[in-house]
């Protein structure tokens, strides 16, 4: 009888072996990248990044070229960082799975569905997340987003009430960007999420916006801490009841905060994002993923990724504008200059953001250089695909570096350089550039791209048209960044003045 049990564990052991060797030395063997053996398990290779990954990657690009093997945690993973193959790569159906939907910690913490879909379109695959994100894309249109003036309303309210704030702050010393944007930002998807409007000084919109930022800042891809709490999701329980980390107990706070505050709304047909949904659940037949307990809990998990997505990347993206803006001061008095002569006194708007070709150029090249996109959410293989005559199997993740894609330099000459004439034609009329790169490509590509546009352009042109924004005394200003899910910019001041 032991020897049986022996031999069957033996058996396993080997299998488990064959199938390790496989997928993490045989199936990308043809690709460049650090040897596989220096992939550990649940790391990868991101032990070897140190601090600053932007210089490694960029360092591993070179020397392996635009194609390349370089695991992200403990899945085989490959690097894409040229314009042309990400975007064929994403044109291809088995690309449209997203990596965090296989991983422990996710699907541990936002659960699954009937169908083994974790719950809401940040991560679900398949029919589940096709039929959640039509839902998604037609009703944030229907409550706001596809509609120029009601979007322009909904963001001005928080702009004008920023630049209140802004103006009285500088009265008595420094701004501090990093705190005000990221909760004057929550407010404008939290109105067309829930129909609610809060204070940006409100505490409990201050407190939901400090548990998303600390959990950002804690998953850095070359943090240990962070992949081992993403795959020893109990272990990770444990560290946080003992204080040893914070950022789970943040992430489960802003779940189960949201979750409260949308259960009070009631279904109705033509109500906002949430009652929309609610009233979807009730008329779901059995097959659907809006069904029952399977609909709320998608509810909850679809309201989590809006506010999370809806709110830190255009927030860290005004951070480093602003920033851009100190950096380059002849940038910011054209911005300026071109307000003035488009609007004079009247607010800046969008159904004549056309006729602001430099503001255009400066918004595209602040993407282009912006340390905020480093790499792109990655992508899954549902299915085994060929990538530029390379075979990739199932369940390999992909990544894109923006990095090298934004910088390239036979696309944008001098790349390193922050010069927004360069998307300006003879004529002095801006010149969109599709090579440019933060939003995504494909089917996933961002939802809430026309809303954060918006922001954007609403943010900067009302910012610049009101104050003239100056390096504070004393302050050091750079384009080092500090990695986590965003990677956001050091603390900085700045000095503001009404223009």
């Amino acid at each position: 009888m032991s020897s049986t049990v022996g031999v069957a564990v033996l058996t396993l052991i080997g299998v488990y072996a064959v199938k390790y060797f496989k997928k993490y030395f045989w199936d990308l063997r043809h690709l460049n990248g650090p040897s596989p053996f220096l992939s550990l398990p649940i790391f990868g290779h991101a032990w070897m990044i140190g601090d600053d990954i932007p210089r490694y990657m960029d360092q591993c690009a070179e020397k392996y070229g635009p194609i390349f093997r370089f695991d992200m945690g403990y899945l085989p993973t490959v690097i894409i960082g040229r314009y042309d193959d990400y975007v064929d790569a994403y044109k291809l159906e088995p690309m449209n799975g997203r990596a965090w939907s296989i991983m422990p910690f996710v699907r541990n913490l936002f659960g699954t569905d009937s169908k083994g879909e974790v719950f809401g379109v940040g991560s679900s695959n398949g029919p589940v997340w096709a039929e959640q994100r039509k839902f998604m894309h037609i009703n944030l249109n229907r409550v706001g987003m596809g509609k120029a003036k009601e979007l322009e309303e909904i963001v001005e309210q928080e702009v004008e009430v920023m630049c209140e704030r802004v103006a009285k702050l500088s009265e008595v010393g420094g701004v501090d960007f990093q705190k005000l944007l990221p909760v004057a930002i929550n407010n404008v998807i939290w109105r067309m999420i829930t129909g609610k409007t809060s204070k940006q000084d409100d505490p409990f919109m201050v407190e939901l916006t400090d548990c998303m930022n600390r959990h950002f800042e804690t998953l850095s891809p070359s943090n240990p801490i962070s992949t081992l709490q993403q795959y020893f999701h109990r272990c990770t329980k444990v560290a946080t009841d003992l204080g040893i980390i914070k950022g789970f107990k943040d992430i489960l706070k802003l779940r189960d905060t949201v979750a409260e505050q949308i259960s009070e709304l009631q279904p109705e047909s033509e109500g906002n994002f949430v009652e929309r949904f609610l009233f979807e659940i009730e008329s779901a037949n059995p097959e659907s993923s809006f069904y029952g307990k399977d609909g709320r809990r998608h509810l909850f998990g679809n309201a989590v990724d809006l506010f999370i997505a809806g709110t830190e990347t255009t927030a860290t993206f005004m951070t480093w504008t602003f920033k851009f803006l100190i950096m380059y001061p002849e940038v910011q008095e054209k911005i300026s200059n071109e307000l003035c002569h488009v609007f004079g006194s009247a607010k800046p708007s969008l159904d004549r953001r056309d006729e602001l070709p430099y503001t255009h150029a400066t918004i595209q090249e602040t993407i282009r250089l912006n340390p905020l996109g480093v790499f792109s959410v990655a992508r899954l293989t549902l299915s085994p695909i060929n990538l530029k005559g390379t075979p990739i199997p199932k369940h390999t993740q992909i990544l894109p570096y923006l990095r090298t894609i934004n910088r390239d330099p036979k696309s944008f000459p001098d790349p390193n350089e922050f010069r927004p004439e360069r998307f300006l034609d003879q004529d002095g009329k801006f010149v969109f550039d599709e090579r440019v790169t933060l939003f995504g490509k494909g089917k996933r590509k961002c939802v809430g791209e026309v809303l954060a546009k918006a922001e954007i352009f609403l943010f900067l042109t009302h910012m610049v048209h009101n104050f003239r924004i100056k390096p504070a005394p004393g302050q050091i200003y750079t384009l080092k960044s500090n990695p986590g899910l965003a990677f956001t910019s050091d603390p900085y001041q700045a000095v503001v003045e009404s223009r």
